[in-house]
């Protein structure tokens, strides 16, 4: 697929009406920022065809997309990782052998690692997907390990990480059983050694679909701070707040279990649900300045008038404001943010026209509230 034109990008959100009415007026609102239309809009489709992206992740130079369909568009049959660069170019990073599938679980070590999560299907249907494993490639996208684990890896759907250097935490959502599951590692001659695997939350609706081919939780934000793990679950269409999620590790969180490394039993505690902009909520990632920023898949509680958003919310659950990213239904999926000289770079993953999505803000800061910066 080439390059969607300038004409074509304004002719989508031309149809797209304002949305903005009803937010609620905050200094930390990133989405206000945002301009409507995409700045830089860059194919994801492979040379081998595959398509409809899941995953994006920041990298070095660009980011890296999962591709979840292959050239067929059977859902659970894509095999490539599509690096998109800053400066436009794009290509294909790894291809896995035929047989895997990968999903919108994804995360980025600064050691280089990459995880990255595979949910095959052979017909493209709920009813043949299988539990997948994780794949970890190194920093030149050679695979040095494949994970499987039924119970702590099934359907691995969502990722995020609390990167440490030399150790780290890797959350993974499981779509096919409702859990979460947190990964400890650390580097160990030279490659990723997991030292400790624990189910952190379960309990979470899962559900087959046939426009999503599975719904459950998925997007994953995990604030170090306070040791909380944020969960967008698409069939509960909700957005959960976890406390202890990271283990042994200071916290401010009222929670007891807060600071310890007792495993967190249930879905953690409801934020937000069927509020009225919540969509199937699929898509998880922090703002520059801590909120939360959540896209709707639209596979549950769809409005046509209000497709493909993208939301912000604090971490009280409270609503600040959004905007559609598509004047299609069904468009988003994953979402990372990553600063560019002055500027803070969202890129989307566009379902429906298969491409990556770039939007870029200002940097606002000040000596007084550095976090903007």
């Amino acid at each position: 697929m080439s390059t969607v034109s300038s004409l074509d990008v304004a002719t989508r959100f031309a149809q797209v009406g304002d949305l903005t009415t009803a937010k609620t007026t905050s200094t930390n609102d990133f989405v206000g920022t945002l301009p409507h239309a995409p700045s830089t809009t860059l194919s994801t489709v492979t040379a081998n065809g595959d398509q409809n992206p899941y995953g994006v992740a920041k990298v070095p130079r660009g980011f890296l997309v999962t591709n979840y369909n292959g050239s067929s568009n059977l859902q659970g049959t894509g095999t490539t990782l599509q690096k998109v660069f800053l400066n436009g170019r794009t290509k294909t990073w790894y291809k896995a052998p035929k047989g895997f599938a990968l999903s919108g679980a994804i995360g980025v070590l600064s050691k280089g690692f990459v995880f990255v999560g595979s949910v095959p299907t052979t017909d493209g249907t709920a009813a043949t997907v299988k539990p997948g494993s994780l794949i970890v490639l190194n920093r030149n996208g050679q695979a040095i390990a494949n994970l499987k684990n039924p119970k702590l890896l099934d359907g691995p759907w969502g990722m995020t990480v609390n990167d440490h250097g030399n150790s780290a935490q890797v959350f993974i959502s499981n779509v096919l059983n409702g859990t979460i599951t947190r990964l400890d590692l650390v580097i160990r001659n030279g490659a990723p050694d997991i030292t400790k695997a624990t189910t952190v939350a379960s309990g979470y609706t899962t559900q087959a679909s046939a426009s999503a081919l599975v719904l459950g939780p998925a997007g994953l934000a995990f604030d170090a701070k306070t040791n909380v793990l944020y969960v967008a679950s698409t069939a509960d269409n909700a957005i959960y707040a976890v406390a202890g999620a990271g283990g042994e590790q200071d916290c401010t969180h009222s929670d007891p279990r807060c600071g310890s490394n007792q495993a967190m039993s249930g879905t953690g505690t409801l934020l937000v649900r069927n509020d009225g902009y919540l969509q199937g909520p699929i898509g998880l990632a922090f703002t520059p300045r801590g909120n939360l920023l959540v896209t709707n898949g639209d596979a549950v509680d769809a409005n046509p008038s209000r497709p493909s958003l993208l939301l912000e919310y604090t971490t009280a659950g409270k609503y600040v404001n959004s905007i559609s990213l598509d004047s299609a239904q069904g468009a988003a999926f994953g979402l990372a943010i990553k600063t560019v000289g002055n500027q803070f770079w969202l890129a989307t993953v566009n379902d429906v026209t298969n491409t990556l999505d770039i939007r870029k803000a200002a940097r606002r800061c000040s000596p007084a509230d550095p976090s903007g910066c």
